[in-house]
């Protein structure tokens, strides 16, 4: 791309995509919900529902926010992602309402 990286950021650059080339995503006992862009990648020609779908044990659900990978999580299209978000994390609680949610350690 043209950037000159400082040494240490190169490093922990290189780190990164030696791990992200080793992982072996593994089965997720739970359902998960996923929120992608409708505005596919021209870097990624594939579709990873598929992939989710075989590891979600529990299910999988999608939803597709106006956008692309970077506005979903930026400017407007960040108030749909938020609205969704915010819709799930209610369908969350009212179904494990009368029983206590798991926490998380820190």
């Amino acid at each position: 791309n043209g950037l000159l990286l400082p040494r240490h950021l190169k490093d922990v650059r290189d780190a990164c995509v030696h791990a992200s080339e080793q992982y072996v995503p593994q089965p997720y006992p739970g359902s998960v919900t996923l929120f992608r862009p409708l505005q596919k990648s021209m870097r990624r020609q594939d579709d990873p529902q598929q992939e989710w779908r075989r590891l979600a044990a529990g299910g999988l659900e999608i939803h597709e926010i106006a956008g692309n990978h970077g506005s979903i999580v930026r400017g407007q299209e960040a108030q749909l992602t938020a609205r969704e978000l915010r819709g799930c994390i209610e369908g969350a609680r009212r179904q494990h309402s009368g029983r206590p949610l798991e926490k998380q350690s820190s």
